[in-house]
């Protein structure tokens, strides 16, 4: 293949290797490759040859090589690296969890998420690592609980009877009902640890557990009843670890504060702290 040629050292990757493994629906114009040296663009008679530069310790692994008729070969992505590759190269998006990646890659690159159940987690931890990125922790998190659900893990007695109430009737079902769920066990944490006697309990998921709106989302959101500067939802931690724990879960907890600071008095709106 040209690409290998034109510029290098490089290989295939990025959107016209996703084409190439089927993993996106759209035929990618253009040839795009990853590399060690500059990035660059070559506008040719046979076509666009885009090439990305990427860090030296993460272009070693991860490529292999084609053997086509006649004799021609090319290298390129494996399928984990050049949804890896594509993942990092979206710099712009940020993503925190394995349910905003799932939506980043479905919604965003329109990548068929029955492809991805077939990824190996292990070899995206491994370039997790030579990226040295969390997003694509999160992918590889993605990756485990699709997996799970394919096999039918093992899971507590009481999430099962929970689920067998749940109208599973599609993929994106199978991943929505466990979500929910923990979801409801990290609020039961919360009030076995009086949480809701500084708080209170607002927003879309809200509204779905409260008042039984049919509408998903992905976050908890929370009002403080008063401000309280020396407010920590980290002291609230092991409540939620120790009540997940109960159910069969097993997490790793952080917060990401989004504060919204306005004057305050008494006829003023309460102040919020979203934690997401």
């Amino acid at each position: 293949m040209l690409a290998n040629l034109i510029y290098g050292p490089s290989y295939v990757s990025l959107d016209y290797a996703l084409d190439y493994h089927g993993f996106i629906p759209e035929r990618s114009e253009a040839l795009t490759s990853v590399t060690i040296g500059r990035s660059r663009k070559f506008h040719t008679p046979v076509g666009l040859f885009i090439y990305r530069r990427i860090p030296i310790r993460a272009y070693d692994g991860g490529m292999v090589l084609v053997e086509e008729d006649y004799g021609q070969a090319f290298l390129i992505a494996s399928a984990e690296k050049a949804l890896a590759d594509k993942v990092i190269s979206e710099r712009g998006v940020s993503l925190t969890s394995a349910a905003e990646m799932r939506r980043f890659l479905t919604e965003d690159l329109r990548v068929d998420i029955s492809k991805v159940q077939s990824l190996s987690a292990e070899r995206i931890d491994e370039y997790a690592g030579r990226y040295r990125s969390r997003k694509l922790k999160h992918l590889s998190g993605l990756v485990r609980s699709l997996e799970n659900l394919k096999r039918g893990s093992p899971m507590n007695e009481a999430i099962r009877q929970i689920l067998a109430k749940y109208e599973i009737r599609s993929l994106d079902d199978s991943v929505r009902a466990p979500q929910r769920i923990m979801q409801e066990i990290a609020l039961l944490g919360l009030w076995r640890s009086k949480f809701f006697e500084k708080a209170a309990f607002y927003g879309g998921t809200a509204l779905r557990v409260l008042f039984g709106l049919d509408r998903f989302s992905e976050d908890l959101d929370f009002s403080l009843l008063e401000r309280n500067e020396k407010f920590d939802l980290a002291s609230y931690h092991d409540a939620l670890k120790k009540e997940l724990s109960a159910f069969g879960f097993e997490v790793e907890i952080g917060s990401r504060k989004k504060c919204r600071e306005r004057p305050y008095s008494p006829h003023s709106s309460r102040p919020t702290q979203e934690i997401k």
